[in-house]
């Protein structure tokens, strides 16, 4: 057997090592140790891999016997070799500021160093106020200087829009903004059991979609676990022919991906939905609206018009059907309809008329 370091020939086939020395040359030259742990009850060492950065394993203490190097060995055939992106980070939302154009364009009009931009520097003034070096960056200049916890219009701070709101990229923020603003106006949303074709409608008085939407998530689930029936054939087909729609939503954005009415098969139509759900939460949900393939719903359509490959392994177990209706305008704004009215009056007035031409034209005669 060969030692991994020198490559000497050893006698004894337990060991990996011809010399303590050879063993360390190897641990340094291949793995680094970092005392950083993200949960600050965790105690220990992060054992890194030098070439790529990935964290291998966490240990006790520095130290690393023949079997645990043997384990972190393992790693470096497969290494990728491509070290994580370094440098310095915005203070606020973590994005890498070395050639990033809105940070030198925020540094070209005088900005604190730290931040990538205003909304940035504003959001970190409202958490933790303004430290003096920011004080005497900006003594003697104009600037509009936010009053500690003002809301801002792109984060409401009064209604609760999820837990993870705050490490959203702007485009979810911005869609999850859209659908509580509609889940406001409209309030016509359920979820459907489709085995059933059971409704479990958002509760209207209750002024957050995420709280609504997460109370009848509970009553759906309970539902689940005693239901029997299964005719989702036959409910789809009804489904096509309704004014409504059936949808899936992005827990990111809270979009909405719309079953495909002209698919007449309940199979086909349900992993058509589900590989759209998956293609745009892997690969579209951070992106601008204009740079998206798969149609994604905010009301109106806030993406493309395309489908993705359909991928039959796909399963429904962590995803909850709606059904939204659609209301007319007409019908929100003018609940009495004049159409036939209208229509009725012009016909009795043509009568009329028709009536007294006759008369006058046999009085003449």
């Amino acid at each position: 057997m060969e030692c991994l370091q020198c490559k000497n020939k050893i006698g004894e086939q337990e060991r990996l090592f011809c010399s303590d020395k050879c063993g360390k040359n190897y641990v340094n030259a291949h793995f680094e140790y970092s005392k950083t742990i993200t949960d600050p009850t965790e105690q220990g060492y992060k054992v890194l891999c030098k070439s790529c950065g990935k964290t291998l394993k966490t240990i006790p203490d520095i130290t690393l016997d023949d079997n645990l190097i043997k384990e972190l060995s393992n790693h470096l055939p497969n290494c990728s070799h491509e070290k994580p992106k370094t440098g310095s980070k915005c203070c606020t939302c973590g994005k890498f500021l070395d050639n990033d154009a809105s940070y030198q364009q925020w540094i070209a009009q005088g900005g604190y160093n730290g931040f990538c931009s205003k909304f940035c520097e504003e959001d970190w003034i409202n958490k933790y106020g303004e430290s003096d070096s920011m004080k005497d960056h900006y003594k003697g200049r104009e600037r509009d200087k936010p009053k500690p916890n003002q809301p801002k219009p792109d984060k409401p701070q009064s209604i609760n829009l999820g837990p993870d709101y705050s490490t959203l990229t702007k485009p979810q923020q911005e869609g999850r903004q859209k659908t509580q603003a509609s889940w406001i106006n409209k309030k016509n949303t359920s979820f459907i059991h489709f085995e059933c074709d059971k409704l479990f409608s958002f509760d209207q008085t209750i002024e957050s979609y995420y709280e609504a939407r997460e109370e009848a998530k509970q009553e759906l689930n309970t539902h689940k676990s005693t239901c029997q029936t299964n005719n989702t054939q036959s409910n789809w087909e009804k489904e096509i022919k309704s004014k409504g729609n059936i949808i899936y939503t992005c827990q990111k954005c809270w979009g909405k991906i719309r079953w495909d009415k002209t698919l007449t098969d309940y199979e086909t139509a349900k992993q058509q939905a589900l590989s759209d759900l998956k293609f745009h939460q892997q690969h579209e949900c951070h992106l601008i609206p204009t740079q998206r393939t798969i149609a994604i719903y905010h009301s109106p359509n806030q993406g493309g018009n395309q489908h993705a490959p359909i991928d039959i392994s796909l399963t429904d177990e962590d995803t909850f059907l709606q059904r939204e209706k659609q209301v007319e305008k007409e019908e929100l704004t003018n609940p009495f309809n004049w159409k036939p009215w209208a229509i009725g009056g012009v016909i009795v007035l043509l009568i009329i008329g028709v009536i007294v031409y006759f008369i006058n034209k046999k009085k003449r005669k």
